[in-house]
């Protein structure tokens, strides 16, 4: 049985509502991701720790409908109304590489010569 990917949601929350509404559907899913995503959050990079609803290919049609409400339409994402959510999406990811960039591991290099200074 193969899956196809029909949402990718950003928050814990959102990933519950989908689930919510493919299983009240009868439809069976798989969230790919939902492990290191809650364990690490903050910037979201592609297949890294970011989610990916995935639902079988027979019910893929079905999954989208259930779904149209919440995961919008390329046609939707076009409109003037996208415009600012675009730019408040690129400055949220600023800020978060700015601010929670913690989570990018340092260099040995630095830590070693702390260590030999300090020696």
């Amino acid at each position: 049985m193969s899956l196809i990917p029909v949402a990718w949601p950003i928050s814990e929350s959102e990933s519950l509502v989908i689930g919510s509404l493919l299983q009240a559907n009868d439809i069976p899913y798989f969230v790919h991701g939902a492990g290191m995503a809650s364990v690490l959050p903050g910037l979201q990079i592609s297949s890294y720790n970011t989610r990916m609803v995935m639902v079988p290919a027979s019910l893929a049609d079905q999954a989208t409908k259930v779904l149209a409400h919440l995961v919008p339409s390329p046609d939707e994402s076009d409109s003037s109304d996208s415009v600012p959510s675009s730019i408040l999406g690129k400055a949220r990811l600023v800020l978060e590489a700015l601010f929670f960039g913690w989570f990018v591991p340092r260099s040995n290099k630095r830590r070693a010569q702390s260590e030999q200074d300090g020696t």
